[in-house]
């Protein structure tokens, strides 16, 4: 699903960049963010969850 949500991105607006929101903390979402080239931007506050990784990924990639 992820690279589908990536795909169409890229489709719509061929320079966007998608942003991606985890807990911080390593788990399954960090995993298939990385699997789907997003890097690790750093620890943002969310107004209704607190710290959390902040991920972006280029559609170029």
């Amino acid at each position: 699903m992820c690279s589908s949500l990536v795909k169409i991105a890229r489709d719509a607006h061929p320079t966007i960049t998608v942003t991606a929101r985890t807990l911080p903390a390593e788990n399954a979402s960090t995993k298939i963010l990385k699997k789907n080239g997003f890097v690790l931007s750093g620890v943002v506050i969310d107004e209704e969850d607190g710290e959390v990784f902040e991920w972006h990924r280029s559609v170029l990639i």
